[in-house]
């Protein structure tokens, strides 16, 4: 996946630069108000993408900026007591990394028509920064393979005994994950958008 066209705009007036995206400027200015670090999906109209949205309080403008910057690409992480997997699409920037669980957010974000691709807005205190992920139709099929194999055995899907044995989970038993140092992995919210939106 290519690197991602930047704009940035002002997070206190997101109509400024969404114009005529009511719906997703509606829902910036309701996850600022969040106090720890969200995000939530604005469903694409007939003609457009639909936009992730992530608030990442407390992350520097630098580290926001290096996070946008780069691609998606996805990975299966596993509770530290094995019974849960989860796969996540994943954001890596200096010093920082967003994971976005793909179970939670319950869509798989891309375009459609001659607009292939997705969007993410990410955005702190100060600044916004819309990342517009645009894709081929290769890029489309090589995205989808890869959220269909990474989700085929996680989530509902998982099976923590066929895949490790009653022997090894017990060994597991009680394990606590662990805060991994500069991985922030988001609250996946799921709002309804107001009539006039």
């Amino acid at each position: 996946m290519s690197s991602p066209i930047l704009t940035a705009f002002d997070p206190l007036n997101p109509e400024r630069y969404l114009g005529a995206q009511r719906p997703t400027a509606h829902l910036l200015t309701n996850l600022r108000c969040i106090p720890e670090a969200s995000c939530t999906v604005v469903p694409a109209d007939q003609h457009g993408w639909d936009e992730l949205l992530v608030w990442l309080p407390g992350i520097t403008n630098e580290t926001l900026k290096s996070i946008a910057r780069e691609p998606a690409y996805f990975m299966n992480f596993n509770s530290a007591d094995l019974l849960t997997s989860r796969s996540m699409m994943c954001f890596r920037g200096v010093n920082a990394e967003v994971r976005v669980d793909l179970w939670r957010i319950n869509r798989l974000l891309l375009g459609s028509g001659n607009r292939l691709g997705f969007g993410v807005v990410y955005m702190n205190e100060s600044v916004a920064i819309h990342a517009a992920h645009h894709l081929s139709s290769q890029e489309v099929e090589e995205f989808l393979d890869c959220v269909h194999a990474q989700t085929m055995c996680t989530g509902p899907n998982y099976n923590p005994v066929q895949t490790w044995g009653d022997d090894y989970l017990d060994q597991h038993e009680g394990k606590l994950d662990e805060v991994e140092p500069g991985v922030i992995i988001p609250a996946c919210l799921h709002w309804s958008l107001p009539e006039d939106a």
